[in-house]
C-alpha cells in the first residue's frame, strides 16, 4: 500500500530544497558533460532528476536515473516529462546496493546528494565501479558535515520555506566529512579526486584497469568491514 505521507514529504522536498539548488545542479551537468561527448550514463539515487535533466540538455547522452521509491520515480518522470528530455533520460525503481545493470554498461555514473543514505557505502562503490566499463568515469556529490555556519546559510538563504531550512540542515549533519570519505574510498579500485566545494563535496571516479586494480588494491571489502565493524565512520 502506497504511504500518502511518504509521497507528501516527497514532493515538498522537491519543490523547496531540490529547487534552491539549481544553479548548483547546473554547475555539476556541465563538468559532467564537459568530460564526455556522448554515452551512457547511470544515475545512483537520482531523487528528482534535476541533474539528469541538465546533462541531458547539454549532449546525446543516454541516461537511466535510478530512483529508491516509487514516490521519487513518479516525481523524476514528471521533471523529466516537463523538461521534454524523455527522450534522452529512462527512469527506473531500483536499490544502489544491488544495481540492475550488467558489468561494464554505463561509461559514467553519477550521484547526488545520496551518500549519507548509503548503509553499507563501501558496497555502493563497488555496484558503481561494476558497472563502469574499464577507463570509465564517476562524480558523487553530497553535503559535508563540516560546512561553515555562513556556507550553509548561503544555501538556505534560498529556500523559501522553515520546513525546507530545517531539513536541509539536518541532512549537512547527516553527512560525512572530506577525511572519512578518503578513507573509504581507498578501499575501492577507484582513482580518486576529493574537493570541497561550499557546503558540498565533490567526488570524481577513474575505474582502473582490472591489472592495475589487482596490484593496487590488496584487501577486499569484506576486510574493510571486519576491521571497522559496524562504526565505519
Amino acid at each position: 500500500m502506497k504511504n500518502p505521507f511518504k509521497g507528501f514529504f516527497a514532493r515538498k522536498y522537491d519543490a523547496t530544497v531540490g529547487k534552491a539548488r539549481m544553479d548548483d545542479y547546473k554547475k555539476v551537468a556541465k563538468e559532467v558533460a564537459q568530460r564526455m561527448s556522448g554515452g551512457k550514463i547511470l544515475d545512483v539515487g537520482a531523487g528528482s532528476s534535476y541533474i539528469d535533466i541538465e546533462i541531458a540538455r547539454l549532449g546525446n547522452f543516454e541516461i537511466v536515473a535510478l530512483g529508491n521509491s516509487k514516490e521519487v520515480v513518479e516525481i523524476a518522470k514528471r521533471n523529466v516529462s516537463e523538461a521534454g528530455v524523455s527522450q534522452g533520460i529512462e527512469v527506473k525503481l531500483g536499490g544502489a546496493e544491488d544495481l540492475p545493470f550488467n558489468n561494464g554498461a554505463f561509461d559514467f555514473v553519477v550521484s547526488s546528494g545520496s551518500l549519507h543514505f548509503w548503509k553499507a557505502p563501501l558496497d555502493v562503490l563497488e555496484e558503481i565501479y561494476r558497472v563502469l566499463r574499464s577507463g570509465g568515469g564517476g562524480l558523487v556529490s553530497d553535503l559535508r558535515r563540516d560546512a561553515l555556519d555562513e556556507e550553509i546559510a548561503e544555501v538556505t538563504k534560498r529556500m523559501g520555506s522553515i520546513f525546507a531550512r530545517r531539513k536541509f540542515r539536518k541532512t549537512v549533519k547527516q553527512s560525512y566529512t572530506q577525511r572519512e570519505v578518503e578513507r573509504i574510498l581507498r578501499w575501492t579500485g577507484f582513482q580518486c579526486e576529493v574537493e570541497q566545494r561550499g557546503v558540498d563535496l565533490i567526488i570524481w571516479l577513474k575505474k582502473e584497469t582490472p591489472q592495475t586494480r589487482e596490484r593496487g588494491r590488496e584487501q577486499s571489502s569484506a576486510s574493510y568491514y571486519q576491521q571497522q565493524g559496524s562504526q565505519w565512520r
